[in-house]
């Protein structure tokens, strides 16, 4: 008897386990919890300018044989909060990436 109500505990706690991982809501997260975050190019924009008050203070395109799958790469800060942002936005794809941290240091050239 012991026997099955261990196994009938089992069950349930192994059942309840499965819902969870199922129920997963995507949340906004800190910008110092994200390493790299990729979504799409829009969803992206609208974090890093929206959510985080970043503005772009920097932008380029890559022109490197290794990297011809990036179009462009924006960097952006809040110069109040100190958090700095890379995007990196792919060409062929509606794909961009979003490299974040916070206490940047900006020195002139």
């Amino acid at each position: 008897m012991k026997f099955i109500m261990m196994c009938f505990v089992f069950f349930m706690l192994f059942e309840a386990d499965i819902v969870r991982a199922n129920d997963t809501v995507e949340e906004i997260k800190p910008l110092f919890d994200i390493l790299l975050y990729c979504n799409t190019k829009e969803f992206i924009e609208k974090v890093a300018t929206k959510d985080y008050n970043l503005s772009i203070a920097a932008s380029g395109i890559v022109n490197d044989s290794k990297h011809k799958g990036i179009m462009d790469i924006r960097f952006l800060i809040n110069p109040f909060t100190s958090q700095w942002a890379i995007v990196f936005n792919f060409r062929d794809i509606n794909k961009s990436c979003l490299l974040g941290g916070n206490d940047v240091k900006l020195y002139s050239p």
